[in-house]
């Protein structure tokens, strides 16, 4: 019997938890975990670590955006403000589901870097807040 080409490391999980699964999965828990791992990250990838979170919050990368957090961009010397309403970006009564896609449709459909020209302003306060300044002050605070 040869074993397959793909080299396997070695996870410790309390044995609690390996019996818990090998009851729902009792085909083999390895494969069951590998599945569901590789289908996790899949996931990740397909919405560029942009998803739904938490009490009302939308999470942009590291960026953790409460529920009534404002964001704004300048299209033509006029700004264009957003909302996140309980986990949703808001704009013109239509839900996003990214600030790019989001930033790119108040800007009239152009390609933009949303981190370069959105505006963040976070529940009870009162300035706005580059998000691209933002990103960088997380990123030093928790390395990816």
């Amino acid at each position: 019997m040869s074993l397959p080409v793909e080299q396997y490391l070695s996870v410790p999980i309390p044995e609690s938890l390996y019996l818990a699964l090998a009851q729902h999965y009792p085909t083999g828990v390895a494969a069951s975990i590998a599945n569901i791992l590789s289908d996790h990250l899949a996931n990740k990838d397909e919405n560029s670590r942009q998803e739904y979170s938490g009490e009302g919050s939308f999470q942009w990368a590291q960026l953790t955006l409460p529920h009534k957090t404002q964001l704004r961009t300048k299209y033509y010397g006029k700004y264009l403000i957003a909302d996140i309403i309980n986990g949703k970006l808001i704009w013109n009564s239509k839900s996003y589901l990214s600030v790019s896609e989001l930033i790119n449709t108040m800007r009239g459909g152009t390609r933009n870097n949303a981190w370069r020209c959105t505006e963040i302003k976070y529940p009870n306060e009162t300035s706005w807040l580059l998000a691209d300044r933002l990103r960088s002050h997380e990123t030093k605070r928790f390395p990816l």
